[in-house]
């Protein structure tokens, strides 16, 4: 995709420490991204380590961004570039920041592995307990596009509940745990972890979870088991969401 914004990459005077949460900001309108920047690293616990008009300023650059928090406006161009940028940044945790209400470019920002949505017109605090909370590995969605996301994520689930129950009846333990882990947004690295297997074999799981159940990634994965019954996972909503 042909981009005609100007791509700048910024690298903080400040390196990241191993207590503070790194914080990649990008949007190509500049006053927001100054007050952004000025409001993040207001926080004892984060700092803004690089900045871009749009995301495909990052992509040569992308595996520097180990475990940051890429703080993204949803109606950048470079959106589409979003899976080139999380296949090469390991374990990057993207947070889309939007006023927009176009509800399935929101759904498709999450499906392309988006682990947050936040609006701009929330409070400062709102923001920086966002960016917490996706960087902890939680996923978070105001409570007014709950609905409408998981709605628009969902639209292959709609099978009659006796062919649910089937599907769920052919899981077997171990793929229930992962399961569940999933709901809690933990990925392949930290289930291994949790569950004291390879991450070969959970892959080897998730590949057998998507096709019993009919699912097409990890987002609809979730979708699942929330609908489901498979999992309880930690969806932050702030106080203060409509």
């Amino acid at each position: 995709m042909t981009l005609d914004v100007t791509s700048r990459l910024q690298t903080s005077k400040n390196p990241t420490a191993s207590t503070q949460i790194a914080v990649v900001l990008v949007t190509n309108e500049s006053i927001v991204r100054a007050g952004l920047r000025l409001l993040i690293e207001r926080a004892e616990d984060m700092t803004v380590v690089a900045e871009a008009d749009d995301i495909a300023a990052l992509i040569s650059t992308a595996d520097k961004f180990n475990d940051h928090v890429a703080l993204i406006d949803v109606d950048e161009r470079g959106l589409s570039v979003l899976p080139d940028f999380l296949a090469r940044a390991a374990n990057a945790k993207v947070l889309v920041l939007s006023t927009s209400s176009d509800h399935e470019r929101h759904a498709t920002a999450m499906r392309m592995g988006a682990r947050g949505l936040v609006f701009k017109e929330n409070t400062p605090e709102t923001l920086i307990k966002a960016i917490q909370k996706v960087h902890a590995g939680e996923v978070w969605l105001e409570r007014k596009m709950m609905a409408s996301v998981l709605d628009d994520m969902s639209r292959v689930l709609n099978g009659k509940p006796d062919a649910i129950s089937r599907q769920i009846a052919t899981l077997t333990a171990r793929e229930r745990q992962v399961v569940s882990l999933i709901g809690e947004g933990l990925k392949n690295r930290d289930i291994a972890g949790r569950l004291l297997i390879t991450e070969a074999t959970v892959r080897h799981h998730l590949t057998s979870i998507f096709g019993k159940l009919d699912v097409r990634d990890r987002c609809e994965l979730v979708v699942y088991a929330f609908r489901h019954g498979l999992a309880e996972f930690r969806t932050s909503r702030p106080s203060t969401a409509a």
